[in-house]
């Protein structure tokens, strides 16, 4: 039924109007950029500290035409070890889109280690690809980790185990040592009050009576053997004297007053005692005890510690009474799990900390359970903290070099990286499109930013075009590097290899530059450079012997009258005449007064007086 048209309504009637609004409109989004080959993470491994790195670069296209594409990194760059991040950026007039990925450089990626010495690992892959990995470590029966491990040791994208010790350039395992049974020992303390002045001759009184009371305790419960007892499983007692004051506080309705009094002198006793079983025997009636209960009992209740029959006030005040229980292990071991650890090589027993730690980067030690390690010879260094071989120890190399692990010698950082320590073994990358003046940097402040395209960082810090036959791209190339043997390029300032289409002319040839090819010098001319672009010519009436000549020296004269070559006679005159085909030429004439060939000349008698009278 239909209402439109009535205006009065009643009931629960809804009145529906036409309505006045147009049509919604959604505009349609625009279409985003596409993207096509996007890079994976690339994770490279080289042990040489740089290494050109290239990939497929990304597709970006739009249905709206031109895309502008901006990045960040370039394929063919250097890089050094460490994590880099590649961003591709993409835009168009509508929309943006970016393509990013990793690029991890390394000198090793995860390497296969060895098991702890008496020790198995077990390892899992993980991550991207299964490339990472997690591995635990445990003991064979009977030996133990003198430093715990942590429960897992886990290598991922940078290639390098974790968690390792600071400073350290390689990585191991801790190593695990023959472990025996820790000495149980119960710790009892108590305190005596006394007024006497404590001394010697006190404390002294004290120890030997409760001494006699433990060996009757122990002769009724039977609670240490006495036999075989080694130097640290004797019960050991302990008497300290202390004194002082002590303030009460009184406090009154109007006032409160602080009032000082002498404290009572005390004896604090400690008694370790070493435990053989869990479970204690009476030898008289028979009854089983824990050892704690027995302790308690014969104390507190017994009241085997009274001698104040024995002592003036030798009452023990039983409300100091504290049991404690340990295991107990000799100097050079620790305690693990009831267990006495000695500490493994490459490692030593810190007497302050009662704990094992490993042996500093100059310091190696061979033997277990020791409480210092031994130096290094002066100069040396080790790759890691826990060395336990004299080995280890390598040259320590100065600063702004590293000591090469592979060669066995200190080699210079080299350009692009510093080192401000001495005794390293890698030096630090300046990073992407920086490098240094020298290869020996020290410090970060000595990285700087590289040349131009074509163009190289000299000694003085200043860019200068690349000579000919050599090229430099920017973030490619550290230095200007020298073209293929036989080829150079046409100018200075190349960037490409491919701009090394110019065969290297050689000494005693020249480059025509229509055809790019080498000619020989012709005859009379040499050449004693490379890469030219014309000969040199011979000085004036001098030629060489054949085409290609390199030096000057080679250019001989052609004048046979000049050097003497000649046979004329000493009445004629030489004169010199083009050669033809290497064969001297040259003329002979007969001066005047003189006749003959010009090899042979006579002279007129009557003539030569007639000369003689005119020059005189």
């Amino acid at each position: 039924m239909r209402f439109a048209g009535y205006t009065r309504l009643s009931g629960k009637v809804e009145k529906v109007v036409r309505s006045t609004c147009g049509r919604d409109y959604t505009q349609q989004p625009a279409k985003k950029i596409d993207i096509f080959g996007c890079p994976s993470d690339i994770f490279v491994v080289s042990y040489q500290k740089e290494v050109n790195i290239t990939w497929q670069e990304p597709v970006f296209t739009s249905v709206h035409g031109y895309v502008e594409v901006k990045r960040n990194l370039k394929p063919g760059q250097v890089f050094t070890w460490g994590e880099y991040l590649v961003v591709y950026l993409a835009k168009d007039n509508y929309s943006i889109a970016e393509c990013i990925f990793k690029i991890y450089v390394s000198r090793e990626f995860c390497p296969t280690l060895q098991d702890p010495f008496h020790g198995v690992q077990a390892c899992e892959s993980w991550g991207p690809q299964l490339r990472y990995k997690a591995c635990s470590v445990e003991c064979e029966n009977g030996y133990e980790f003198s430093i715990e491990p942590p429960v897992f040791y886990t290598c991922s994208s940078d290639g390098q185990w974790r968690p390792r010790p600071i400073n350290a350039y390689t990585f191991r395992y801790p190593q695990c040592t023959k472990a025996h049974q820790a000495i149980r020992v119960a710790e009892v303390s108590i305190n005596y009050p006394t007024v006497s002045i404590c001394n010697a001759a006190g404390r002294n009184t004290l120890a030997e009576k409760l001494s006699q009371r433990i060996e009757l305790l122990n002769s009724k419960w039977n609670i240490y053997s006495t036999s075989n007892i080694s130097d640290h499983s004797v019960f050991n007692i302990s008497v300290q004297c202390f004194a002082g004051n002590e303030e009460t506080t009184v406090t009154a309705i109007d006032m409160t007053v602080r009032l000082r009094r002498e404290a009572q002198n005390f004896f604090n006793v400690k008694i370790s005692i070493p435990i053989t079983n869990d479970i204690l025997e009476n030898s008289k009636t028979g009854q089983r005890a824990k050892v704690s209960d027995v302790l308690e009992n014969e104390i507190l209740l017994e009241d085997i510690f009274g001698l104040e029959q024995v002592i003036p006030n030798g009452r023990p005040d039983l409300n100091s009474f504290e049991l404690k229980e340990r295991h107990l292990c000799e100097i050079g071991t620790v305690s693990v799990r009831n267990l006495c650890v000695p500490c493994a090589p490459g490692s030593f027993y810190d007497l302050t900390t009662h704990t094992c730690k490993l042996c500093m980067t100059d310091e190696y030690q061979p033997r277990a359970a020791q409480t210092s390690c031994l130096p290094c010879p002066r100069g040396y260094i080790t790759t890691a903290p826990g060395s336990a071989l004299l080995t280890d120890c390598k040259n320590a190399c100065d600063a702004g070099s590293m000591f090469n692990i592979s060669s066995g010698i200190c080699e210079p950082c080299g350009f692009g990286f510093y080192q401000p320590a001495p005794g390293a073994f890698s030096c630090i990358p300046c990073g992407v499109g920086k490098t240094t003046l020298k290869e020996t940097s020290i410090a970060e402040d000595e990285c700087r930013d590289e040349c131009p395209d074509g163009e190289h960082l000299t000694q003085v810090g200043v860019c200068l075009p690349c000579p000919q036959g050599t090229y430099r791209a920017r973030g490619v190339h550290k230095s200007c590097v020298d073209c293929p043997p036989g080829t150079t390029t046409e100018g200075i300032a190349s960037v490409r290899r491919m701009q090394c289409n110019t065969p290297k002319c050689s000494a005693g040839q020249f480059l025509v530059t229509t055809t790019k090819q080498c000619q020989f010098c012709p005859r009379g001319t040499f050449q004693d450079e490379e890469i030219q672009t014309v000969c040199k010519l011979c000085p004036p009436d001098h030629t060489t012997a054949s085409q290609g000549a390199t030096q000057a020296s080679q250019c001989y004269s052609t004048n046979q009258c000049a050097t003497g070559e000649d046979n004329c006679s000493w009445h004629a005159v030489c004169i010199d005449l083009p050669d033809d085909n290497d064969i001297p030429s040259y003329q002979c004439k007969c001066k005047p007064g003189y006749k003959g060939n010009g090899t042979h000349c006579q002279g007129n008698k009557i003539l030569h007086q007639f000369i003689k009278r005119i020059q005189f």
